[in-house]
């Protein structure tokens, strides 16, 4: 996959400016190498963005550069308003050197026991490091989850599917990435902490907050005798 920059001259603050025009701000740096500002096309990033992750090598052509460099996204920072990209950041790598990179699991099928409603899935990993080649990078990991038939079943770092000739992967293998517990037991938790809220009509008191309270309902007993005795006072003169 191949993306388009300029070298950008604009720096700082002003970047704004770019942006308004549709245009997107990015750099790219690499090991041993001056890092370059760049900018780009806002609608072909959004494009490249919508298949590329971390783990998808890209060419990127820079004019006035006659070789293509291969970079990874390394960050894209987004509008909190719009969520739309605001800067991107590249890492450019070598093809005979071996990076670290995060790649996301993808879940598939359909486990029988979920289906049928007695248990539920609880994913406790989504993504994995590994190390490699940057060819060599998976674009994702894929798990097939129809084999948890019962509830406890569970899946393994141990059970995905990758070259380990090219490709390690830097975690526990007995880690767990999903398992299928009871549906009824995490619905009785959540029926029982929202029948407490609705009969005491407020909710659980923390732990020490009692004794809070009763050291407020003092403070208030002496003011109110403090404002009485005022008023007597007053009252003879």
């Amino acid at each position: 996959m191949e993306i388009f920059a300029k070298k950008r001259e604009i720096l700082g603050k002003k970047v704004r400016i770019l942006r308004k025009e549709k245009i997107l701000p990015a750099v790219v740096f690499g090991k041993g190498k001056q890092s370059t500002a760049l900018t780009l096309s806002l609608a072909d990033t959004a494009k490249v963005l919508k298949t590329a992750g971390e783990s998808v090598l890209l060419d990127l052509a820079v004019e006035g550069e006659t070789a293509l460099r291969k970079v990874l996204i390394s960050e894209v920072q987004r509008n909190f308003v719009t969520g739309k990209a605001s800067h991107i950041s590249f890492h450019e790598v070598s093809l005979k050197e071996k990076i670290t990179a995060r790649i996301p699991i993808e879940f598939v099928g359909e486990s029988p026991v979920v289906k049928s409603g007695e248990g539920i899935l609880i994913t406790l990993i989504d993504e994995i490091e590994v190390e490699c080649l940057p060819t060599d990078l998976p674009s994702h990991f894929e798990v097939d989850i129809s084999k948890l038939a019962e509830v406890g079943d569970f899946i393994p770092v141990s059970a995905l599917n990758y070259d380990r000739s090219k490709i390690t992967v830097a975690m526990d293998m007995e880690e767990l990435l999903i398992k299928v517990d009871y549906a009824e037991q995490l619905e009785e938790e959540v029926t029982t902490s929202v029948e407490e809220i609705e009969v005491t009509g407020e909710k659980p008191k923390e732990e020490g907050s009692e004794e809070v309270e009763k050291e407020t309902e003092k403070e208030r007993g002496k003011d109110k005798e403090e404002v009485k005795e005022k008023v007597k006072s007053t009252e003879k003169e």
